[in-house]
């Protein structure tokens, strides 16, 4: 479910986003009609490729419980871990990959929606805004989530923090912002 969510909900900020890109950088001055079928059509695409994938990673990736006993004697220290084939990593490359070049064309979007000077894109520039905070707290979450050291309590209580410190900012103005009551 957090890979088609996060397709979901950064292909539609990149589909709209790439079309005010389309229409600004129409260099020709011709007139460009993009409807909300394409717009469609783009989340459509970006979505298929995830479920695909996602659907290649359940059938080959095979993880199995192992319980491992540090100390035969003591029934306390034991515990199951998961171990998982190299498929299952390849795939995981893959799905990851697909994400980060989705998120870092994104990026690149939103700082192109920067460089807009009309009124009637503001819009896109918070689109844009909130496409570069998601993908810096993915980031960071992704990095506190592959080290070893952290407890797993902590662990989850940073992630969670980055999370809606990523989902809840949004820029109103040049040197304010808007945070989102969650509650």
């Amino acid at each position: 479910l957090f890979g088609i969510g996060f397709v979901l909900m950064f292909g539609a900020l990149f589909a709209k986003s790439y079309r005010v890109h389309v229409l600004i950088n129409n260099r020709k001055l011709k007139i460009i009609q993009i409807p909300d079928s394409h717009i469609w059509g783009i989340i459509l695409v970006l979505l298929g490729i995830e479920i695909a994938l996602l659907a290649i990673f359940t059938g080959v990736s095979r993880i199995e419980a192992v319980l491992k006993k540090d100390d035969k004697y003591r029934r306390s220290t034991w515990k199951y871990t998961c171990e998982v084939t190299t498929r299952y990593w390849i795939v995981l490359g893959f799905l990851v990959g697909f994400n980060l070049m989705l998120g870092i064309f994104g990026a690149y979007l939103a700082i192109q929606m920067r460089k807009i000077k009309y009124k009637f894109f503001n819009e896109s520039k918070i689109i844009g805004f909130t496409m570069y905070n998601i993908l810096f707290f993915g980031v960071l979450v992704a990095i506190i989530q592959s080290v070893n050291g952290i407890s797993t309590s902590s662990r989850f209580i940073t992630t969670d923090l980055l999370i809606v410190a990523g989902t809840g900012l949004i820029k109103k103005k040049k040197n304010e912002l808007i945070i989102f009551n969650i509650v």
